[in-house]
């Protein structure tokens, strides 16, 4: 079983979580961590506060702790992880994961 996570939209809903719940946040926090894999899409897009960084943080290194498989996407070099994620969390990803440098043309720029 795989889990996608949009992080951006995770950001969002976990903020929205606190005056009202969100079925997003039950389902992610249900199966974050049973997950065989879990895709971190679009992380690093902004800097993150420090009550995005924690939540983060603590999903991921929940999983790392149990062994389980994450892939992080992300446009930014790993000078701009290190400044978005904040040191902690940067150092987290990164030393437990291998870089794959994808090549091409943005998609999304392509006429159809």
């Amino acid at each position: 079983r795989a889990l996608f996570i949009n992080v951006p939209r995770l950001f969002i809903a976990l903020k929205d979580n606190i005056s009202s719940p969100s079925e997003y946040i039950k389902h992610i926090k249900d199966n974050v961590l049973t997950a065989d894999i879990v895709v971190w899409d679009e992380i690093g897009t902004k800097a993150t506060t420090e009550f995005e960084s924690e939540n983060l943080f603590n999903f991921i290194n929940a999983r790392i702790d149990a062994g389980k498989s994450n892939i992080y996407t992300s446009n930014a070099s790993k000078r701009e992880l290190s400044e978005l994620l904040g040191k902690r969390l940067y150092s987290r990803i990164v030393t437990q994961s291998e870089e794959i440098e994808l090549y091409g043309r943005d998609k999304r720029d392509m006429k159809k």
